[in-house]
């Protein structure tokens, strides 16, 4: 691999860690979501099918949740679009509500999956939730410890040694 592209991935790895600890940190004294609402609705048909996605990262209590949804309506539905940042009580907020009716959900331990799907005449819709730990994001940190091992091996340890030549004493022999 190139050079640049090991000093890249060591950054964009060392990033990650930094926000992932950040996050932990944070999740432990207060709960956020930050949700993005994406309006897919074609408007140049006479009666358009609303759609629209919402991406949404949400954090409390040392974990994360990934969650994605995807609804169609029928008819005109009114919803908010663009960024949203909330910052509700600690130890609520990591799951958003899911409206589906049909879920599934695996879990083992702190990992969580849900997934659920609903339709009727008027809408469907589906929605994803993915809960992590966030120390599962602490193995970002091998790669930029092994980058600064790797520098510091090349270098060498200590002062450079020279000798001048006051240092120097000519070799007497003795007879």
């Amino acid at each position: 691999m190139k050079r640049w592209a090991s000093n890249l991935f060591c950054l964009f790895s060392l990033l990650i860690f930094a926000t992932s600890v950040a996050l932990w940190v944070r999740s432990l004294m207060r709960s956020e979501r930050v949700t993005w609402y994406i309006d897919r609705t074609d408007y140049s048909v006479r009666l358009p099918l609303t759609r629209y996605n919402i991406e949404a990262v949400s954090w409390a209590d040392g974990r994360v949740a990934f969650f994605h949804a995807s609804h169609e309506f029928a008819h005109w539905v009114q919803f908010p679009r663009g960024l949203s940042r909330e910052s509700l009580a600690p130890g609520s907020g990591l799951y958003l509500g899911s409206v589906a009716t049909n879920m599934r959900s695996i879990g083992f331990g702190p990992f969580i999956y849900f997934a659920g799907e609903s339709s009727d005449n008027t809408a469907s819709m589906t929605d994803t939730t993915v809960v992590l730990p966030l120390w599962l994001f602490l193995i970002f940190a091998v790669p930029p410890i092994l980058w600064l091992r790797k520098r510091r091996k090349n270098r060498g340890r200590g002062f450079p040694i020279e000798a001048g030549e006051s240092s120097q004493h000519p070799v007497v022999s003795s007879q």
